[in-house]
Order: C-alpha cells, then structure tokens, then sequence
C-alpha cells in the first residue's frame, strides 16, 4: 500500500536498521516534499479508506458472513 498509494517510506519491519532508514529519509526529506506528501497522504485516507467509502465493502462483507 505505501508503495502503491505513494504515503511513504517501506521498511523491513524485523530491522530497527531500515526502520531508522526510513524514518530518516521522511525526516530528512525538505520541508516543502513533508509537506506535499502529508497533503498527499490526507487527500489518500479521505478518497480512499475513510469509513464512508469503505462501509458498503464491509458491511456487504459482515452481511455474507452471518447468513446461514
């Protein structure tokens, strides 16, 4: 997802090393890139993965799983 959607950096999360990476080149980027990706990121969250868009999927999902 962070490579696809473009919300950030990936991180082999079993190496505090490329943890440290990652965060570092987020960290380290310029101001103005920070503040494009915090853009991008919200802009993704809203479109995408707010309740409000992904309720019907769940819910549908919820609905197959209880019947009979």
């Amino acid at each position: 997802m962070v490579t696809a959607e473009a919300v950030g950096a990936c991180a082999n999360v079993d190496s505090p090393a490329s943890i440290a990476s990652a965060i570092g080149r987020l960290l380290g980027a310029p101001e103005y890139e920070r503040d494009r990706l915090r853009q991008h990121c919200r802009a993704v969250a809203l479109g995408r993965y707010s309740w409000e868009i992904q309720q019907e999927g769940l819910v549908s999902l919820y609905r197959s799983l209880a019947r009979p």
